[in-house]
């Protein structure tokens, strides 16, 4: 599947909005119910090859993070948002997530697309501190 049918897919697919204003869109990639990596698009497309678990290309975990909107999108068939911070106190980013099921033509969940979008308005905030 190219990136523009994965796209295609997610605004067919999905309820979730275009990234709101302060947030800028970083990733886009596909998992199946495993949480193997099915398709990835993105700066880390490269280091998402098929066949590898989101939790440990993307976090670097062992397991699944412990609020996982992929394995909630799973579970329920909802769409959901989670928030998370990485870094140190000088260089901290806050992400959000968006995780929504793929359904089949027999409306069952195959796997789930996850969005993941920086805030990039906390940073500008943060720039403009410090130049003060």
């Amino acid at each position: 599947m190219s990136d523009a049918s994965l796209r295609e897919l997610i605004s067919k697919e999905t309820a979730f909005p275009v990234a709101d204003e302060g947030w800028r869109e970083e990733w886009i990639f596909m998992v199946d119910l495993s949480l193997n990596v099915v398709l990835s698009e993105g700066p880390l497309a490269e280091s998402a090859a098929p066949g590898g678990k989101c939790y440990r290309i993307f976090r670097r975990r062992n397991a699944a993070c412990h609020r996982c909107a992929a394995l909630e999108a799973i579970r329920d068939g909802m769409p959901h948002s989670v928030f998370l911070e990485t870094g140190g106190r000088h260089g901290k980013k806050r992400f959000r997530i968006d995780a929504f099921p793929v359904r089949d033509g027999n409306n069952v969940i195959w796997g789930v697309v996850e969005r993941v979008l920086r805030d990039v308005k906390a940073e500008t905030a943060a720039e403009r501190r410090k130049e003060d």
